[in-house]
């Protein structure tokens, strides 16, 4: 929880992510943050969450962890999307990430030991972003 609470970790990553955003490739001579042969960026992968389980940060804290680190992202590149990285496992969809201007697509990754099928796991999330986000 502290990594998404703790006010010098908090700045210490918005550091690596501008340092990260502001590199130049030395391929293209392009910094990344303008890059044009990149879609998207995503505030991390398979970030897990839990309202209950101690250790974890809450849905709360999450939401606004994510729309900070949104808003911090768009503020340096305003031109590539930003994907939620959050790890849904059988979750709804956020609706502050659905709300977030600066959040541009849901994402979420599907395994086989969930209790849904693929197919109802997909649809279910499509009813939610549909008409708001794009889902990945």
């Amino acid at each position: 929880t502290d990594f998404y609470t703790d006010a010098e970790v908090v700045s210490g990553f918005k550091d690596l992510v501008r340092f990260l955003l502001e590199r130049v490739n030395t391929e293209t001579g392009v910094a990344y943050k303008d890059e044009p042969a990149i879609l998207a960026w995503e505030t991390g992968n398979e970030l897990d969450y839990d309202d209950v389980k101690e250790g974890l940060p809450t849905s709360a804290i999450m939401d606004a962890w994510t729309s900070d680190l949104s808003a911090f992202i768009k503020s340096l590149d305003p031109n590539h999307l930003v994907i939620d990285g959050r790890l849904l496992k059988n979750r709804d969809v956020s609706p502050s990430a659905l709300s977030d201007p600066n959040t541009d697509v849901i994402s979420d990754h599907f395994y086989p030991n969930l209790p849904h099928t693929f197919q109802e796991r997909l649809e279910h999330l499509l009813a939610f972003t549909r008409g708001r986000k794009p889902f990945l």
